[in-house]
């Protein structure tokens, strides 16, 4: 899967989930089974990326050469792997993860959003 390459400035945001992984939170937001630790599916990814207008490989015009504000992407939680929509403090992370293979706390990158 690739993604248009960009710039990482910094590390800020936060996710909608539960618990703790690295001292980054994943805090809660409503309580859904996208949010339930171990319940990754494919309808439950496409989902999210869908609901969000989020992309998968090129980003689209008009977010060329900009940071996304937002990432699909499952991670480590307290109650194990959590699959979710995630703010700005997750999309450094994902992109390091993506393009660096850093933090091995993100277990898999869905797609980018706005």
């Amino acid at each position: 899967m690739g993604f248009a390459a960009v710039m990482v400035v910094g590390l800020g945001t936060v996710v909608a989930a539960r618990g703790t992984y690295s001292g980054l939170p994943i805090i809660g937001g409503r309580p859904t089974s996208d949010q339930t630790p171990g319940a990754t599916s494919p309808e439950q990814v496409a989902r999210l990326v869908r609901d969000h207008g989020c992309w998968t490989r090129s980003a689209p015009p008009d977010m060329a050469g900009r940071i996304p504000g937002h990432v699909v992407l499952t991670v480590r939680g307290d109650d194990g792997p959590v699959t979710t929509y995630a703010g700005a403090r997750w999309v450094g992370p994902a992109l390091a993860h993506v393009f660096e293979g850093g933090h091995p706390e993100v277990l898999h990158v869905h797609a980018f959003c706005r």
